[in-house]
């Protein structure tokens, strides 16, 4: 009877002590939803659904959904800064500071609701959440700026570093934010009817609106795959932001930007994607074999290099995105493998963007 005792809390003490796991990536699909005009602009919509979809799972309909568990860092919005007292609650944004509104009372009435309230230059602060991928648990931050009716604005911070309480999208303070340089982003969108769609996990966001009269827009944000966590220095942050969301497709000239692995304070502005093969239509591939994705539809995989002088280096493959034919066409959309794939061609004429989809939504 003692040896069993002794096994089972030998047993107990195993598991107690036993290493913590990162959190696994789990892919969250927010598929092809319609947008509507709460006030001034679809934008104001899409600008609430993201943050709600991206913290609480939830949509600003009220309707549950499926969201990747991010915290929200701070918001403002009705010419007040707020701060969340429950970081998995949008509705729990309360100012920061005394003055026509007193601290501690609710705030940012604007991220609530339909978007309706929201006024141009509205902005809030998301952090990623526990990854399996950069090893080590660090997280990004993003920013992102209802900048007028038909524009985003987006800023990546691989640091984590947001300045609560001064940093502003006009004025970073000491914080390390990365975007075209450290410029901000601009996702030219639109302000009329379209569509959102979001593919997301603990530490990536792919998200693009799309008005169905060929202006869509597409914002990789997010860790890379096979980053060399494990290398010297150690890419332990190995987060990449685009600077030129219109450009859906893959071009040989550098839009991906991110902060060095050698020194975690240079911005690194020529990030090439290293893709692994363009499938061309021509005779040598066969027709009629995309629906196993062995013919001419062949999906491949696409990584990220750097070419900047003193930090040169391969960053690693995006998650959930891939290089599909450019026999599929351009200024076009459809889906792949019965909804598995969603494949985008928009302003380049080059092999096609693939996404993984979530075997259900129809696409256009």
């Amino acid at each position: 009877m003692k040896t069993l005792r002794f096994a089972a809390l030998a047993a107990l003490l195993a598991f107690v002590l036993a290493p913590a796991q990162a959190q696994a990536n789990t892919k969250r699909t927010y598929a092809k939803v319609t947008q509507t005009n709460p006030g001034a602009s679809t934008l104001q919509m899409s600008t609430v659904e993201l943050l709600r979809f991206l913290v609480e799972g939830t949509t600003v309909g009220g309707g549950a959904a499926t969201g990747p568990g991010w915290t929200l860092v701070e918001a403002y919005s009705d010419g007040v800064r707020c701060m969340p007292s429950d970081a998995s609650d949008v509705d729990s944004l309360e100012t920061e500071s005394a003055g026509p509104v007193p601290s501690g009372t609710p705030g940012c009435a604007g991220m609530r609701g339909d978007g309706s309230g929201l006024s141009t230059g509205d902005w809030w602060v998301v952090e990623s959440a526990d990854s399996d991928t950069d090893g080590l648990a660090n997280h990004f931050q993003m920013m992102v700026e209802y900048d007028t009716t038909a524009v985003w604005k987006f800023w990546l911070l691989p640091l984590e570093d947001w300045q609560v309480g001064t940093a502003t999208p006009a004025a970073a303070g000491t914080s390390t934010p990365i975007g075209a340089g450290t410029a901000l982003v601009s996702f030219s969108s639109f302000s009329t009817a379209g569509t959102m769609s979001i593919v997301a996990d603990e530490s990536v966001l792919h998200v693009w609106r799309d008005d169905g009269a060929g202006n869509v827009d597409w914002m990789p944000l997010g860790a890379l795959d096979g980053a060399r966590v494990a290398g010297t220095p150690a890419d332990d942050r190995p987060y990449i932001i685009m600077d030129k969301p219109d450009l859906v497709g893959f071009s040989t000239a550098s839009y991906r930007n991110r902060l060095s692995p050698v020194d975690d304070a240079t911005v690194l502005t020529y990030g090439y994607p290293a893709v692994i093969g363009q499938i061309n239509d021509d005779a040598t591939h066969a027709t009629g074999d995309d629906t196993h994705l062995l013919g001419v539809w062949t999906v491949l995989p696409a990584g990220v290099y750097f070419s900047d002088a003193a930090h040169r280096h391969f960053a690693g493959f995006l998650r959930y995105v891939y290089t599909c034919s450019k026999a599929l066409g351009s200024s076009a959309s459809g889906t792949l493998d019965s909804a598995n794939f969603l494949w985008m061609s928009y302003g380049i004429t080059t092999t096609a963007v693939c996404v993984d989809w979530d075997g259900i939504t129809a696409y256009p």
